[in-house]
């Protein structure tokens, strides 16, 4: 079933249960537009703002570090202005697209925190006056190109796609070559499951209609390529954060039924000196918990030489590492030195004998978004210390939230990684939330000012009474040799995973009915129910 669809059941669910059934036919009137793209790429959220009213954003950052996101939707007038939770009105970059209009801003994200932005309807386009946004298409482009921003410049050819990059930190050209391609798969043996590819050379996907289209404003440059099968759009955000030291990547792969056989990946060529004393090959993260060393071995053809990668994957030499981060898992080769292919869609008529009984023909677009990264290295990396931080893991500590309130004091060091917050039932009453958290704690072997303790505390929205070390799974009760007062007092290794349990009180609650009783009043209240009605 289509994510979507179970989200949307779910909450139709949620409001038959509190009696609500005109909301349910609201929900349904409202996204009914999703029944017929199921299985499509997620759409941009759309909405109308009258002039002098206001619709809310609700951006959640589960992550316990600082972050910065690019924030992208759709509006029907372009007459609009965002502000923050404080008042303060952002810097928003809007553009035609279709008969609609794409308003997009970047924004400050502090660790565990809901933030709240207003998208307010201006009467006069003079009160908005966004910064000027340049756009170029085929007719105004040379065959040579490019886009910029602070960090990075990226130069195009109109016949290719993305072919150098020139890190203007260091004042270093970087080659960086993409294409796309097809491997030819072996009938009857490759299918759903299973990957054969033939033993001979992938062939290049051809690029029917070229169309190239290039964006700049205030906000983000990119250059955009399509070309039937793949589009292709490279993306360069303006920000000292994170997110402006990569450079963004996204396809979209549309495989028809002249594609049967086929495996379509994205391949890039870099100037990476990846052979080394120990052989060809890539480093990968096993699973997102340590990187491993993937090698080239030439006797296991194409398909024994494809990994599964959860995040990412590494070429690096004595001075340069490039990575390639994604949004999702996939198989990734390095087939030659300096290279990384990695796998975008595939279509197959042949069952592979593994209980499907069918071939994969049910293509839908596929979307996949990818982020390249640029280390250099002061020095060679040792063979027991393969990796130091990268640009994207580099925080700077988060100051405090009024409204709302977050969780913690501020963010967690660059080697911790919060894995799991979640609250836990009643032990004698399990359909009532209890008064305990299980938390799940990895620290990464990074360099990047590593610190052994948390250094950060549970906000005074929570107060936290106890801290006990338990199992993974919350299972066993090893007694600890000290005991914890709060997470300051929690100790990791390097590459340790260990899980906690936390009893906390909310203040002005002191019984599990009562704050039951006064949630189901809140729901009442705002969807119109009479205090009278029953909700179950």
């Amino acid at each position: 079933m289509d994510l979507s669809r179970a989200t949307i059941m779910c909450f139709a669910s949620l409001l038959l249960e509190l009696g609500l059934q005109d909301k349910v036919v609201e929900l349904f009137a409202q996204y009914s537009p999703l029944q017929r793209g199921l299985g499509m790429p997620p759409q941009l959220v759309k909405f109308s703002v009258e002039p002098g009213s206001r619709r809310r954003l609700f951006l959640y950052n589960p992550l316990a570090q600082e972050r910065t996101e690019h924030v992208q939707f759709l509006v029907t007038e372009p007459n609009i202005a965002v502000e923050d939770a404080s008042g303060q009105r952002l810097l928003v970059q809007l553009e035609p697209q279709g008969k609609a209009f794409l308003a997009h801003f970047l924004v400050r994200l502090l660790p565990l925190s809901i933030h709240v932005f207003s998208v307010i309807g201006v009467r006069s386009e003079g009160e908005v006056a966004p910064p000027a946004a340049i756009a170029r298409t085929d007719a105004d482009l040379g065959d040579a190109f490019t886009i910029s921003n602070a960090r990075f410049q990226l130069s195009f050819n109109k016949t290719g796609f993305l072919w150098s990059v020139r890190d203007r930190r260091v004042n270093r050209e970087l080659p960086l070559a993409i294409s796309f391609g097809a491997f030819a798969t072996v009938e009857r043996e490759s299918g759903l499951y299973l990957f054969a590819a033939k033993d001979q050379p992938p062939r290049r996907l051809p690029c029917a209609g070229r169309r190239w289209a290039v964006r700049e404003d205030a906000v983000s440059s990119e250059a955009s390529v399509d070309c039937g099968r793949v589009r292709l759009t490279v993306r360069l955000l303006h920000t000292d954060a994170p997110p402006g030291q990569a450079v963004h990547l996204e396809t979209e792969t549309r495989l028809s039924r002249d594609d049967d056989e086929t495996d379509v990946f994205m391949h890039l060529r870099t100037g990476v000196a990846s052979c080394a004393a120990r052989g060809c090959g890539f480093f990968a993260d096993a699973n997102d918990y340590q990187m491993v060393w993937r090698p080239y071995v030439p006797a296991a053809g194409v398909a024994g030489n494809v990994y599964p990668v959860t995040t990412q994957a590494s070429l690096q030499d004595h001075r340069l590492r490039l990575s390639l981060l994604m949004d999702h898992s996939r198989g990734v080769a390095s087939l030659k030195e300096g290279t990384l292919t990695a796998m975008l869609d595939r279509r197959s008529r042949f069952d592979d004998d593994r209980g499907i009984g069918q071939g994969n023909q049910a293509n839908r677009p596929v979307r996949a978004s990818f982020l390249v990264t640029f280390e250099h290295l002061p020095e060679p990396p040792a063979s027991d210390e393969l990796f130091a931080n990268g640009p994207l893991t580099r925080r700077s500590p988060a100051s405090q939230l009024n409204h709302p309130p977050q969780l913690l004091d501020g963010a967690l060091p660059c080697d911790w990684e919060l894995v799991t917050l979640r609250q836990l039932p009643e032990r004698h009453r399990y359909e009532y939330p209890g008064r305990r958290l299980q938390l799940t704690l990895l620290r990464r072997r990074l360099r990047c000012r590593p610190a052994a303790t948390p250094g950060v505390e549970f906000s005074p929205f929570i107060s936290l009474e106890s801290v006990e070390p338990v199992g993974l799974t919350g299972g066993e009760r090893p007694a600890p040799a000290e005991p914890l007062r709060g997470l300051r007092d929690l100790r990791l290794e390097p590459d340790e995973l260990r899980t906690f349990e936390l009893s906390y009180r909310r203040p002005g609650l002191d019984s599990v009915e009562e704050m039951d009783e006064e949630e189901v009043h809140f729901v009442k209240e705002l969807n119109g129910v009479g205090s009278k009605e029953a909700v179950r």
